[in-house]
């Protein structure tokens, strides 16, 4: 596992066995910002949200929600599962809070330091409660406003993910049009990604 930057500053993971990059290389926070914060997030108009993320991997998108909530002011339910936790040896060296906030220095530590398979109040506005378990074989508890859901391509992951391999009925556990279920091809010819999303795509700023 290689640390690179990307064109925005902020580094992202590759995995050399996979050839694939955790986020794209134009711009690591740009697209985690259009992606998930922009066409998600505050897509939903709420503000109490319940927030599924499938993939906690670096903690971006978690700590950019976080950043958001208490911003804005929104009451956050986040549940993020993860199979493969990162090491902190790594998370540090990715330095995001320096690069993004840095007076939430704390805050990031925090998200990945917490205890898994606890509901942890990481602020009066923001809970997480990290699942360290395959959603392939689990079910999710609880119906959800918002899901971020960022596969690896399906070419090159160890199982082919999406809906379908989930158990249960899966879009049950979404309550609303603008909940976000991303299934992204990333890598491609055409120089753009694009998203599947319920109800409408979303164009990724920069392909992976």
């Amino acid at each position: 596992m290689i640390i690179e930057q990307t064109e925005d500053g902020i580094p992202t993971l590759y995995l050399p066995r996979m050839d694939e990059h955790y986020h794209s290389t134009k711009g690591a926070l740009a697209e985690a910002r259009h992606v998930y914060i922009d066409s998600a997030l505050r897509a939903s108009g709420k503000k109490e949200i319940n927030v599924l993320e499938i993939g906690f991997g670096t903690g971006l998108n978690t700590f950019l929600t976080f950043l958001e909530s208490q911003e804005k002011g929104l009451r956050i339910n986040y549940t993020t599962f993860e199979l493969y936790p990162l090491s902190p040896d790594i998370t540090e060296k990715l330095n995001y809070p320096a690069l993004i906030a840095p007076s939430s220095e704390s805050i990031f530590a925090l998200l990945h330091q917490c205890e898994w398979n606890q509901k942890i109040a990481i602020s009066p506005l923001f809970s997480l409660y990290k699942r360290h378990a395959d959603l392939t074989r689990t079910s999710p508890e609880g119906i959800y406003d918002v899901v971020y859901f960022d596969a690896f391509a399906p070419r090159k992951a160890t199982r082919n993910v999406g809906r379908e391999n989930f158990p249960g009925d899966f879009q049950s556990l979404v309550s609303g049009w603008y909940s976000e279920h991303l299934l992204c091809e990333r890598g491609n010819k055409t120089k753009a990604s694009i998203c599947r999303v319920y109800g409408r795509t979303v164009t990724r700023p920069a392909e992976r």
